[in-house]
């Protein structure tokens, strides 16, 4: 278990911002991950410091319904979690995340791609917006959401709870070969992506002269 250090933040855990220079490293090995839909979840984590949970339960429709809203916040467009959404987020609090438009369209093009429709063949929703973007080779959700928890067609098709594992596992092999070559690189977690995301953004809003409620608002 981590340790509290002067950098890092509390969330329910303990949350460490990863360095520039590992994050560095850790991108240019991204580059090279099997898993094209691991590169775009860390890149959702990092640039919208969003939950696990969230990123993981956020289906097609969800980003298309958005992609051509106003955006704010350097070209970010809104999108509205928990509450009465089928987005997860702690406690079920309703909230906002700011996904950068460009990211949105990515999401979209890999949900075209041959490697994301084989997986969605075989899952619960099929080919179609209601499904979850990000998908296991098996056709599973990173996470099963709470919306489809609660619902008795879901559970009756016996296709058991997902909580993490597959990403667990894609962060390893992302690691695996960093620290072969860099045997001091410092492992961290996904949820650590939250607190870089906090320190990067907080530091960027100061920069640009944003006040104290706008740069609260983003992280």
């Amino acid at each position: 278990k981590k340790k509290p250090t002067i950098d890092s933040i509390a969330d329910g855990r303990t949350l460490h911002p990863i360095k520039t220079n590992d994050l560095n490293i850790a991108k240019e090995y991204l580059n090279n991950h099997p898993s094209r839909a691991f590169q775009l979840f860390f890149e959702f984590a990092l640039e919208t410091g969003a939950r696990l949970q969230t990123i993981s339960t956020i289906r097609i429709h969800h980003i298309k319904e958005i992609i051509d809203s106003q955006t704010i916040f350097n070209d970010r467009v809104q999108l509205l979690i928990g509450g009465r959404t089928t987005i997860d987020s702690k406690f079920s609090h309703e909230r906002s995340i700011y996904i950068p438009k460009s990211l949105c369209h990515k999401l979209l093009k890999y949900t075209l791609s041959e490697t994301w429709r084989k997986n969605a063949e075989t899952s619960y929703y099929g080919i179609s917006d209601k499904n979850y973007i990000f998908l296991t080779n098996r056709g599973t959700p990173y996470y099963t959401s709470k919306s489809d928890l609660a619902d008795s067609d879901y559970n009756n098709a016996d296709l058991g709870i997902a909580v993490g594992g597959t990403l667990r596992s894609q962060l390893n092999t992302l690691l695996k070969p960093i620290i072969e070559n860099y045997p001091n690189f410092p492992k961290f977690s996904i949820h650590d992506l939250r607190a870089t995301f906090a320190m990067d953004i907080f530091a960027d809003c100061v920069l640009k002269n944003f006040n104290t409620t706008q740069a609260t608002l983003l992280v």
